[in-house]
């Protein structure tokens, strides 16, 4: 079930084109981000897609960060954050 869940998660990922261009350790970052918080979940951080867009990964991680998700998950976001920097 864990590994469909992950494909599941993945595969709608990758219909977003900022997250194609992402080198494989910014995508793992990401994917663990939408599977803790769904699909739907990780398309709100709307400023850490336009930073990811605009190729701005230190910004990215601190949209990341500035969040609810962040401040529930410190340790989590804090990891992920930096593979995404």
């Amino acid at each position: 079930m864990l590994d469909n869940d992950i494909q599941k998660i993945t595969a709608q990922l990758k219909t977003i084109p900022t997250y194609c261009n992402l080198d494989p350790r910014k995508q793992i970052a990401l994917a663990d981000m939408a599977f803790n918080l769904g699909f739907h979940g990780i398309l709100r951080f709307q400023h850490m897609w336009a930073a990811l867009e605009a190729g701005d990964c230190v910004e990215a991680a601190k949209e990341m960060l500035n969040s609810t998700w962040a401040a529930k998950a410190p340790n989590r976001a804090r990891e992920l954050a930096s593979l995404v920097k």
